[in-house]
């Protein structure tokens, strides 16, 4: 199954580009470039994994399992990428002139992929990249 990611650009040692929620990522005075293009979120529409109703049971049993940081999110498909990052096209066209991130596509095997309602995981380990679009693509 293919997966799509907004992503920090990767580096040499990262199997899977880091997310837009985490690390040292601080935007225009956001905690990351993920909270800039969704000015924060709103929990009901960008709801945490614990909260995503198809998500909440698994993500749980990841949890006590204390392996759900082996996963990342990402999207069933690139119109749900859209949906959650593509809200204010001024701060997309900021994010996109300033060449930080990029939607990766990636194939992972079904039994490592959950899907939400809003969102899915996957299992990093058993994702592969096989394309990458600059944000802002429309194929």
């Amino acid at each position: 199954m293919l997966v799509y990611r907004l992503e920090l650009k990767k580096k040499d040692d990262q199997s899977v580009g880091g997310g837009v929620y985490w690390g040292s990522t601080s935007y225009e005075g956001y905690n990351c470039v993920g909270d800039y293009l969704t000015d924060s979120g709103d929990i009901e529409k960008h709801p945490l994994p614990k909260d995503d109703p198809l998500l909440s049971k698994i993500w749980k049993r990841l949890e006590e399992q204390e392996i759900n940081s082996d996963y990342v999110f990402c999207f069933k498909n690139y119109d749900q990428l859209k949906s959650w990052f593509y809200l204010f096209p001024d701060r997309l066209q900021k994010v996109k002139e300033a060449d930080i991130v990029h939607v990766g596509i990636y194939q992972v095997d079904d039994e490592y992929y959950h899907k939400g309602q809003f969102q899915s995981i996957a299992h990093k380990e058993y994702m592969t990249l096989v394309d990458s679009w600059g944000i802002g693509f429309e194929p």
